[in-house]
């Protein structure tokens, strides 16, 4: 819930960020086929709930995904977002 991505501003690059929690890890996964459930990779797994996404082809549809895990394990994947890098 509360996900977001958005523009930096440069070119091949976006924030994704969500709402943030005490004692919470999130995974941030990227696809370019959404509908592949084995397309999905994790770039990013911090106690932080933004991070930016660099290194992406301009003009591409990118998908992106989080979720939080905390002392109750890992919870269900946010809705998916999508963004065409600049």
């Amino acid at each position: 819930k509360d996900f977001a991505v958005t523009q930096t501003g440069n070119p091949g690059e976006v924030k994704l960020s969500t709402r943030s929690s005490n004692r919470a890890t999130f995974v941030f996964q990227m696809t370019t086929d959404p509908n592949t459930a084995t397309s999905w990779a994790t770039i990013g797994q911090s106690t932080r709930a933004t991070m930016v996404q660099s290194g992406l082809i301009s003009g591409t549809r990118y998908y992106f995904r989080v979720a939080m895990i905390d002392k109750n394990g890992q919870n269900p994947w946010s809705d998916v977002k999508n963004i065409i890098a600049l």
